[in-house]
């Protein structure tokens, strides 16, 4: 095999790549760039595996339904504010009432996800949310 090649099996796989003695620029370069696919792989599956244990899709849809309740009973205030007539201002309460049961049901959900171990919170979420569904 040729020096500098890096095929299957050869000296120069794998994240130890760069160790190995170097020819010249170009297959230091080779190296190099064969050395970090090896780590940005590595990497991408770690972060990968990290986010799918803390984000599980189940209490990601409780994050949005909490989302969701805050933007309703947010509108539905606003709306109140800014309504003309009697008929909005029964929009704006039915809005109103069903962000507030909304909200209560995701948080009950997201308490029993906690208890059972299933929520992985994390600092993004809390970020995301701004502890406003406390």
């Amino acid at each position: 095999m040729r020096q500098g090649h890096l095929g299957p099996g050869s000296p120069g796989n794998g994240p130890d790549a760069f160790l190995l003695p170097l020819g010249d620029w170009k297959t230091k370069v080779a190296r190099l760039l064969h050395c970090l696919f090896y780590i940005k792989a590595y990497l991408v599956k770690q972060v990968g595996e990290f986010f799918q244990m803390l984000h599980k899709p189940c209490d990601n849809n409780i994050l949005k339904a909490l989302e969701l309740a805050e933007q309703m009973i947010l509108l539905a205030q606003k709306g109140d504010e800014e309504r003309e007539d009697s008929g909005c201002g029964i929009l704006y309460g039915v809005l109103l009432d069903s962000g507030f049961k909304l909200r209560e049901l995701a948080r009950r959900e997201r308490e029993n996800h906690m208890k059972k171990g299933w929520w992985k919170e994390c600092e993004k979420d809390v970020e995301k949310t701004g502890n406003r569904f406390e």
